[in-house]
């Protein structure tokens, strides 16, 4: 993937988020003036199970909005699962309640971890890349990409988790 560019100057017309010169823009192939935006970004996304010592153990889904971010950025969305959503099936739901924005160092954790900060033990399950298809009433439609050839739809809203394909 490469990174988009986007200019700054004042003057010029933008096309492809890249200035274009008033006097080129008139040469420029029609046929590509009104080409759709580029669909979302593929962003990483990760499951860990989080076994707390005083709490029910419960999977923890941690989805960056971007691809590049620093571990320590409080950036990823995180939702807290009953069930492991490589586990359900289509159509199954699971309980689901949104937290607050979580470290990015989850989204890329390569083994268990007992963070300083949370009490309990983190352990990765699965990592891929995701892209929200859709942003609205009820909520959020995910698509996945896991890095063990899985592909699967899901929606989130305020309390459940839904396999959707």
């Amino acid at each position: 993937m490469s990174p988009r560019l986007k200019s700054t100057a004042p003057s010029g017309h933008l096309h492809d988020d890249i200035e274009v010169s008033t006097s080129r823009w008139q040469k420029h192939d029609p046929s590509t003036a009104n080409q759709p935006e580029p669909g979302p970004e593929w962003c990483p996304i990760s499951i860990c199970r989080h076994v707390p010592a005083s709490e029910i153990p419960h999977i923890d889904l941690f989805l960056a909005p971007q691809t590049d971010f620093d571990d320590d950025a409080r950036i990823l969305k995180t939702w807290r699962l009953s069930k492991n959503p490589l586990e359900l099936d289509v159509g199954e739901i699971t309980k689901a309640r949104s937290l607050q924005p979580h470290r990015g160092v989850y989204a890329r954790l390569q083994g268990p971890v007992r963070p300083k900060t949370v009490n309990g033990m983190v352990t990765p399950l699965a990592r891929g890349e995701a892209r929200i298809k859709e942003d609205s009433q009820p909520g959020l439609i995910l698509e996945v990409r896991w890095l063990d050839g899985v592909a699967a739809r899901y929606l989130i809203t305020s309390d459940k988790f839904e396999r959707l394909e």
